[in-house]
């Protein structure tokens, strides 16, 4: 049985993050002034630097959020995929153990057939032949199939990286407008203004740089698709040689019964 990959989730949860990021990034006139604030002090401090506070640790908590949400996600695709291989597993040995049941019932209507020693020894041979044709042919599925799930889940595991090293640089980026921010407001409030314009602008610059590595997420569906297409090709060479073992075999079996159309 073959394993199909939603390959479109396993980047699903990376425009979950793009989607928290757009959030996360305020609108510039999120504290824009409709009345002139008027400096009736020195020490009159513009709406940006009165609510830095608040908008900041709003930005901080989405962040969390984000990283909590993304986590899960992970986890959630790790259990469905899981799930998914023990069904494909169960599926197979469920399968093989009913061709067995019915190549061992063969083997048995053939050495009823079987009446000379020649032909007896023809029957033994066959049941070698195609027990290890069968063999030879579930160990190469076996490694076609462990190879394709252990580089999907190599790839699935250094795109996780990525994106992880991308979210942090993303937050690291943030925490530091945000400290900028609040240390200019603390040192001149007036001056508010060009702080919100700054901190708008490095919330813009680390936004679009995440937004820039998403266009690599579609890279993960090629790779698997590319692995899929190996283990395919290694599925189809196994099953030309399987079929070309049991012919010989049958050949030669039917050789022993005069070539009779009953075997």
């Amino acid at each position: 049985m073959r394993l199909v990959f939603n390959r479109s989730a396993l980047i699903m949860p990376v425009t979950l993050g793009v989607a928290f990021i757009s959030l996360i990034i305020l609108p510039t006139n999120s504290f824009a002034v409709v009345e002139p604030v008027r400096e009736t002090t020195a020490k009159t401090i513009t709406p940006f630097c009165l609510n830095i506070n608040k908008s900041t640790t709003e930005i901080t908590g989405r962040m969390t959020e984000l990283s909590n949400k993304l986590t899960q996600a992970w986890t959630n695709q790790d259990l469905q995929l899981t799930t998914k291989l023990q069904q494909i597993d169960t599926d197979v040995a469920t399968r093989r153990e009913q061709a067995s049941v019915s190549l061992k019932e063969n083997f048995t209507k053939l050495e009823a057939k079987a009446t000379t020693d020649n032909q007896k020894m023809a029957v033994t041979t066959y049941k070698a032949a195609v027990s290890s044709a069968v063999s030879t042919r579930r160990a190469a599925y076996d490694s076609a199939r462990q190879i394709f799930r252990d580089a999907v889940k190599a790839v699935t595991l250094t795109r996780r990286d990525e994106v992880s090293a991308q979210l942090t640089s993303f937050a690291t980026t943030v925490d530091t407008a945000i400290s900028t921010a609040k240390n200019t407001c603390t040192g001149n409030g007036k001056t508010g203004n060009a702080v919100h314009e700054a901190y708008q602008n490095s919330l813009k610059t680390a936004k679009n740089s995440f937004q820039e590595h998403r266009s690599s997420d579609e890279k993960i569906k090629g790779q698997i698709g590319a692995l899929a297409a190996t283990r395919d090709a290694t599925f189809a060479s196994t099953n030309v040689a399987f079929k070309a073992s049991l012919e010989l075999a049958k050949k030669d079996l039917q050789a022993a019964f005069d070539n009779s159309s009953e075997i």
